[in-house]
């Protein structure tokens, strides 16, 4: 959880950064001094229907569960898991079209970031700890290379559709072995 919070305040200090530095002269400098009771307003609403949203997830899932005899373990792995990442892909998807290359990126490994970091660490803290296998390890490094080759050889390109259909044919594999 710290190292969540010591990311958030860097990520903070980037964002300023580069808004002063390199996006500058592409937006308009609006200053906000406080928020409006509207706009208060709405991230309370918004952090309630997400609290909301996501317990109702887990309820359907758990229920989804007993229905079809299916683990829940692998429906929390597999339906959980897309349904919450639904507004990450969205945002995605939709700052890939207006061709905001930063908030694409930021959000894909932003969205990773506090996945592991702080949703793993409130888990680690109210859970037995329990080893990790070697095939997990190494599914990660994998992954984490990919990833990494796939940022380097398109930096400043468009990304094939192809590589995007082999990376859900290795998610697709990965829930079969699972």
């Amino acid at each position: 959880i710290g190292m969540a919070v010591f990311l958030t305040i860097s990520e903070y200090r980037w964002a300023v950064y580069g808004r002063d530095h390199e996006d500058s002269p592409k937006i308009n400098h609006v200053s906000h001094d406080h928020f409006s009771f509207f706009e208060i307003l709405s991230l309370i609403f918004s952090l309630l229907t997400i609290i909301g949203g996501g317990y109702l997830t887990v309820i359907a899932t758990e229920e989804l569960a007993v229905f079809t005899g299916i683990s829940t373990t692998t429906l929390g792995l597999s339906l959980t898991a897309i349904a919450t990442s639904l507004p990450e892909l969205l945002t995605t998807i939709f700052a890939q079209k207006e061709h905001e290359e930063k908030l694409t990126l930021g959000n894909i490994v932003g969205s990773n970031i506090y996945n592991l970091l702080f949703i793993g660490g409130i888990v680690s803290l109210i859970s037995q700890p329990q080893p990790l296998l070697i095939a997990y390890w190494l599914i990660f490094v994998i992954s984490a290379g990919l990833f990494f080759v796939i940022v380097k050889f398109y930096s400043g390109r468009k990304v094939p559709r192809w590589v995007g259909f082999f990376l859900l044919f290795c998610l697709l594999i990965y829930f079969y072995l699972l």
